[in-house]
């Protein structure tokens, strides 16, 4: 078979495939960096020790929240399956070993950055990465069941779905969050604004947050190497983005 490029058609007398260089606003560049940055990557590679075989997690929960001034942040697990039965938490295996990935866009630095530019410092602010800093932490499976039981948790408020009701009085701390779970048989996933809302999902959020900050921050383990696995290079990507390619 032929290795044909794909053909466009349509009701247009040509179609034309461009890809814009740049995104004008300084903010908006960082934004798309940021986004890269927290969606991915969608898999990370495990090596325990040095010379022993790899072993690959899957993102299986992802939450985003899309801040409007002060910070924008995501929080990924992964893991080798992405449902647990209830002998989960008292199995040591590899399979209950996960991984938690943070990912934390500091705004409030880069939109100082960009007030009041002139035409040359904003030339200056194209080659600049976004204020952005990431944690990627392997948990072992002697550490993973409380968090595993709390992915559980999670999931039950979601099992049938997440349905949302319109807020009267929305707070616009934030203006997008996120949350996306692979399961067994397919996937949730869905983005709200504070006009909508689902206040236990929401409420678990939090708590989630809180939680996720404290076990990153009190794990021990120490292993040889995480190979994050990106669908596409971060440099090259942030070079699309910047029209430098």
């Amino acid at each position: 078979m032929d290795d044909l490029k794909p053909t466009n058609i349509g009701n247009a007398k040509t179609v034309n495939e461009i890809c814009s260089p740049i995104l004008q606003l300084s903010m908006l560049r960082f934004e798309a960096i940021f986004d890269f940055y927290s969606e991915e990557p969608s898999s990370i590679n495990v090596q325990l020790n040095q010379g022993e075989q790899k072993h690959k997690l899957e993102q299986i929960l992802r939450i985003r929240k899309w801040g409007n001034n002060a910070k924008s942040y995501s929080w990924s697990i992964y893991s080798q399956q992405r449902e647990w039965n209830e002998n989960a938490t008292n199995d040591f295996g590899i399979d209950n070993n996960l991984i938690v990935r943070q990912v934390i866009w500091d705004m409030k630095v880069d939109a100082d950055k960009s007030k009041n530019c002139s035409p040359i410092a904003n030339q200056h602010l194209i080659d600049l990465w976004p204020s952005i800093y990431t944690k990627n932490f392997y948990i072992d499976s002697k550490e993973s069941s409380e968090l595993i039981n709390q992915i559980s948790d999670f999931d039950k408020l979601m099992e049938h779905g997440i349905s949302l009701n319109s807020n009267n009085s929305p707070s616009w701390n934030w203006k997008d969050l996120e949350v996306m779970r692979l399961f067994d048989w397919g996937q949730i996933h869905t983005t709200w604004s504070p006009i909508k809302g689902n206040v236990d999902i929401e409420k678990k959020i939090d708590e989630f947050d809180e939680y996720l900050s404290l076990i990153i921050g009190r794990s021990t383990c120490e292993i040889h190497s995480l190979d994050l696995d990106y669908s596409i290079n971060p440099e090259m990507f942030k070079k699309i983005i910047t029209g430098k390619m």
